[in-house]
């Protein structure tokens, strides 16, 4: 089930692909969230997260953990060039 109620909604549905950057803001502290899509679906997609670490919901993620977000959370990635992706490897 999507985590979607811990990210703020844009109210546009954007649908990423496999390979895309995207980011997320937090609803509670409106912190961005880098992420990788590697799955997409037509309303929600599996994502990992492109980040050494973020705490949502008192639980602590790390470079890699994979997290479910509905796709009217998510946002494209615009400065994907600043990215040290290497170290997800």
């Amino acid at each position: 089930m999507p985590k979607s109620w811990h990210f703020v909604s844009h109210g546009e549905m954007w649908v990423p692909m496999p390979g895309d950057a995207a980011c997320v803001w937090l609803s509670d502290t409106h912190e961005q969230v880098n992420l990788l899509v590697v799955e997409s679906g037509e309303n929600a997609a599996l994502c990992l997260l492109a980040q050494p670490c973020v705490v949502i919901a008192g639980r602590a993620m790390q470079l890699g953990d994979a997290i479910k977000i509905m796709n009217d959370r998510l946002k494209p990635q615009v400065n994907v060039d600043s990215f040290s992706l290497e170290q997800a490897v």
